[in-house]
């Protein structure tokens, strides 16, 4: 998970992008959300992130997913997943990584 604020930063390589910015910003616009299980994210307006994080199950919300990596918590959850079930895979992501109940 990440947070950002909207800029009107071009780069003509890149093209336009928002500034990542701390979890807790004031001047945050909106966070965008991984989902564990498929290669799909959503864009939540800080306005609605809490109730977001209330109905989802967060790992790390304080911390950006780059510093852990996303993709290192994803490979264990799917290894998991395929050794035993979906259910021990999910128990077993939260216990090692899970930062934050909901």
């Amino acid at each position: 998970m990440c947070t950002y604020k909207y800029t009107d930063k071009i780069d003509i390589v890149h093209s336009s992008h928002d500034t990542n910015v701390s979890y807790d910003s004031p001047v945050a616009d909106y966070r965008v959300y991984q989902n564990i299980e498929e290669w799909s994210s959503k864009q939540i307006p800080i306005s609605k992130c809490e109730q977001f994080e209330k109905v989802y199950t967060i790992i790390n919300p304080k911390v950006s997913i780059a510093r852990k990596g996303f993709y290192e918590i994803q490979k264990d959850f799917f290894i998991c997943e395929i050794k035993v079930n979906q259910k021990s895979a999910k128990k077993m992501v939260l216990r090692k990584y899970r930062r934050h109940s909901n």
